[in-house]
C-alpha cells in the first residue's frame, strides 16, 4: 500500500536531488515528496551510482521527474510504489516523467513497479543502451506519448511492459522509434492501451518493433495501431 511521504524536498529553478556517487555506491531515496517550482530542472538527476532505489516517493513540478543518465555501465534504477506527475505537462522544454538515457550508450537497466506517471509530457522514455521493465504501473494523460523506446545511435534500447496501462495520452500509448540507430524493441504482456490518440506506433522502419503477447488489450484509441509481431503465451 502506498504511504504518504514522510519528508520533502523543494527546489526552485534548480535540481531537486543530484546523485553523483561512486560506481560502487547504492543510493536509496525513500518516503520523500520532491517538489519543483519556477522552472526547476530535474527532480532526481543521476550521473554515477551502482544503483539508485526510489521508494514511496512523489516527484512533481519539474522539467523531468527522474533523469537517469549514468556514465557507468551496469548502473541500475529501481522505482517502487511512487507517483511521478506534472513534469513538463505542457511540453515547454521536452521534459517528462522518467528518462533513461545512459551516456555514450553504455548498458544500464531500470525497473518500475507500482509507479503512476500522470500528466507529464511523456511517461517513460528509454534510449540507446537502456533496458527497462515496467510492472503494475500506468502512464496516463501525458501531453505526448505514455511509453517510448528509441534507438538513435550505436546501441539498442528495450522496453518491457507487464500488467501495465497506457491511457488518455495525447500522442501514442506505446511508441518504438529508430533514428539511424540499432534496434528499438517494446514487448507487451497483459497491457491495457486505451484512450490514446494512437495506441501502438512505430517509426523508422523494421528495426522499430512492438512485440505483443496475445493477452493485451488495444481498443478505444483514436487509432488502435497494431504490433509488428505477436507471440502466443508459453
Amino acid at each position: 500500500m502506498e504511504r504518504a511521504p514522510a519528508s520533502g524536498v523543494l527546489a526552485s529553478g534548480s535540481q531537486g536531488i543530484i546523485i553523483n556517487a561512486l560506481s560502487t555506491d547504492v543510493v536509496t531515496l525513500r518516503n520523500l515528496s520532491i517538489s519543483g517550482v519556477s522552472n526547476a530542472t530535474n527532480g532526481v538527476k543521476v550521473f554515477v551510482a551502482k544503483s539508485v532505489h526510489i521508494e514511496n516517493c512523489q516527484i512533481f513540478g519539474y522539467q523531468r521527474g527522474v533523469d537517469f543518465e549514468p556514465s557507468n555501465a551496469g548502473a541500475v534504477l529501481e522505482i517502487r510504489d511512487s507517483v511521478i506527475r506534472n513534469n513538463d505537462p505542457t511540453n515547454l522544454v521536452g521534459g517528462g516523467g522518467v528518462l533513461i538515457k545512459p551516456v555514450a550508450a553504455v548498458p544500464v537497466s531500470a525497473s518500475l513497479e507500482n509507479v503512476r506517471m500522470d500528466r507529464n509530457n511523456f511517461g517513460l522514455r528509454v534510449e540507446d543502451g537502456g533496458k527497462a521493465i515496467v510492472r503494475n504501473s500506468a502512464a496516463t494523460s501525458s501531453q505526448n506519448s505514455g511509453f517510448v523506446v528509441v534507438s538513435a545511435g550505436s546501441a539498442a534500447a528495450q522496453l518491457n511492459l507487464d500488467s501495465t496501462t497506457s491511457s488518455n495520452n495525447g500522442a501514442n500509448g506505446v511508441l518504438a522509434s529508430v533514428f539511424d540507430g540499432m534496434l528499438a524493441t517494446a514487448r507487451l504482456s497483459n497491457a491495457f492501451i486505451t484512450g490514446n490518440t494512437t495506441g501502438l506506433a512505430t517509426a523508422g522502419g523494421g528495426n522499430a518493433q512492438i512485440i505483443s503477447h496475445l493477452n493485451n488489450w488495444f481498443q478505444g484509441n483514436g487509432v488502435d495501431g497494431a504490433p509488428t509481431s505477436t507471440l502466443a503465451g508459453q
